[in-house]
């Protein structure tokens, strides 16, 4: 992955692929909601493991429903 880890926001809450370990057991998401709460890093922040930003960055502009 070429981009550079997503720098730490203000929000404790982070977003993780399904199949990130660190992200186990924490409430799924649609891509809409993803992208909606990464847009305000007051409310969430991508984890820096899986990094669900890169994904998710290719829906910016289309439909983005569905799960992640």
């Amino acid at each position: 992955m070429d981009s550079a880890p997503p720098e730490t926001g203000w929000s404790e809450f982070l977003i993780h692929r399904l199949d990130c370990a660190q992200g186990l057991g924490n409430q799924l998401l649609t891509d809409r909601e993803a992208l909606a709460h990464l847009a305000e890093p007051e409310v969430a922040v991508a984890c820096p493991v899986c990094r669900p930003d890169l994904v998710l960055r290719h829906l910016t502009g289309r439909n983005a429903a569905g799960s992640m």
